[in-house]
């Protein structure tokens, strides 16, 4: 089995060993290095290939939108994954455009974290719950738009599950919810994808917020 090489940037030490700890429990993940939430040694570390990148931002004196470009640039093939508790995030919406893979809260559970972070390595892209609602609330206060999914050919289906998707619901709780296979609504997701022409489901919300597919208004 081919280990997923992980790297670790902090800025919690508390947070670094908690993690490490979960992740060494983990079978197939190995920790190539662990490296403070420090620019320069950011760039000492650009050798370095590692699959998944843990990045913990709670607290950062810096403005966390560089700090995310910043890793990208260095390390542009890894998935970026950020853990915090986004109690006074108002830019989740930045996060997504700059490239993140994942965001999720800092005390997930360590199945979950396991599960999504397999998840993200599959291609997908991980989204707290409630994260979803917040990245809501940031597009309801930019602007609301009647849904206009029919001029993109988006059947009545697929706007059932562009609208789940958008409030941050997996695969598995949209098929139990419209009573359909898993495998069904990884099929509806891939014909949403061609329409809209994205490439994964946060693009998808993303897509149907700021393009009118769906009400930005709250249902009571």
């Amino acid at each position: 089995m081919v280990e997923v090489k992980t790297l670790l940037i902090y800025n919690h030490d508390l947070f670094r060993q908690k993690l490490k700890k979960v992740l060494t429990t983990i079978k197939g993940f190995q920790i190539i290095d662990e490296i403070r939430l420090d620019l320069d040694k950011l760039e000492n570390s650009n050798s370095l290939r590692p699959d998944v990148i843990f990045l913990d931002i709670e607290d950062i004196e810096v403005d966390e939108i560089k700090i995310i470009q910043r890793i990208k640039g260095l390390f542009p093939e890894s998935k970026l994954v950020v853990l915090n508790d986004y109690k006074n995030e108002n830019n989740l919406i930045e996060y997504i455009t700059c490239g993140v893979h994942g965001l999720l809260n800092k005390d997930i559970e360590v199945t979950e974290l396991i599960l999504e972070t397999k998840e993200i390595l599959n291609g997908e892209v991980a989204l707290d719950k409630s994260i979803g609602k917040q990245i809501f609330k940031e597009l309801l206060e930019i602007h609301t738009i009647e849904p206009n999914y029919k001029t993109h050919n988006i059947t009545e289906r697929e706007y059932e599950i562009i609208r789940l998707v958008a409030e941050g619901v997996t695969n598995k709780e949209i098929a139990n919810s419209l009573y359909i296979s898993e495998n069904t609504v990884k099929n509806h997701l891939c014909n949403i994808m061609e329409k809209l022409d994205v490439d994964n489901r946060v693009k998808i919300a993303s897509f149907a917020w700021t393009k009118g597919l769906i009400n930005l208004t709250p249902t009571q």
